[in-house]
């Protein structure tokens, strides 16, 4: 039987070789669903018109690279997901353009572009990054070399509830099996009869499964997500183990890469609010969104006179 949920199916009767492909595929979706919600707030835009959608913004750079705003004959100004039309400028950008919208409307337009004669303009194109890259591709191998890791680390944990390989006739196997069903099922304490106890006499073999494989798993899968993060542009350097400290010239590193995650897209979305106020006589604006220990630490220093020194350690941790 199966219970039909909201985001999917929850097996209830499935072969465990089948519940473990189920765990791995949910596994993964909920690991990309993070990153995409993560990847989608890390800008804050500022002053758009009401009839424009930051969320549909976002998304369409996230996931096609481009994205565009378009004033229709009515001078009302809309938000689409765009694509390159052809007929391209003296610098390799698209003069012309098709825009998307979700409900299937698809419409026509001519990009403005500084350098060009705008008399017909009434599009203003947006990339994602200096290449137009989409960066939902990143998104995905990252999400699948995390749930890879969380997985792996899953299945050692499992490794440990069974050090060992038992080695038997059908009756022994049997019984070992009963006794380990309980302790799949969480039981406190475990209780076997004497014949259960002989029956038990067989040979047996190690699995060879350290005592801290499961702290080796665990930090390759912080390392592989933090690894991910940070090249989404979201810092996770405080999240490092105390024990670990990397050397001031290391973690500095590591933040600066970090932050040219950050830089080079939004770069491309200011240079497009540029535009867009140029074309459109608006007032929209982009940056980035403050994390929460960002804000307290600024109200922190406001409310000490903003003399003291804080630990920023945090600041922008997502």
């Amino acid at each position: 039987m199966f219970y039909n949920g909201l985001y999917g199916i929850l097996p209830t009767d499935k072969t465990k070789k089948k519940l473990t492909k189920f765990q791995n595929n949910i596994e993964f979706t909920n690991v990309l669903n993070n990153l995409l919600n993560l990847s989608l707030d890390i800008y804050e835009w500022k002053n758009l018109p009401d009839t424009c959608d930051e969320r549909l913004m976002e998304s369409a750079l996230l996931f096609r690279g481009y994205m565009a705003l378009y004033k229709d004959s009515n001078g009302t100004v809309w938000s689409y997901s765009a694509g390159p039309g052809g007929e391209l400028t003296r610098y390799g950008y698209p003069s012309k353009g098709y825009l998307y919208a979700l409900n299937g409307v698809v419409e026509q337009c001519n990009f403005y572009w500084p350098f060009m004669d705008n008399a017909d303009a009434n599009g203003v194109l947006c990339l994602d990054n200096k290449m137009g890259y989409p960066m939902i591709n990143e998104i995905i191998q990252g999400a699948y070399r995390i749930s890879d890791a969380k997985r792996s680390l899953d299945t050692i944990a499992k490794h440990i509830k069974r050090p060992f390989i038992f080695a038997g006739t059908q009756e022994q196997v049997d019984a070992m099996k009963s006794i380990y069903n309980d302790i799949d099922n969480n039981e406190p304490f475990l209780i076997v009869d004497d014949e259960q106890m002989m029956s038990l006499k067989a040979t047996t073999l190690s699995t060879n499964i350290e005592s801290g494989a499961i702290k080796e798993a665990w930090d390759y899968y912080i390392n592989t997500r933090n690894d991910v993060l940070n090249r989404l542009g979201i810092n996770t350097k405080s999240n490092n183990d105390k024990k670990e400290r990397m050397t001031t010239t290391e973690t500095l590193g590591d933040l600066e890469f970090t932050q040219k995650q950050q830089d080079y897209r939004l770069e491309e979305r200011q240079k497009f609010c540029d535009r867009v106020n140029e074309a459109f006589g608006l007032n929209i604006s982009v940056d980035y969104k403050q994390s929460a220990a960002e804000i307290m630490i600024q109200q922190n220093q406001l409310s000490q006179g903003g003399n003291n020194e804080q630990d920023t350690s945090a600041s922008n941790n997502w």
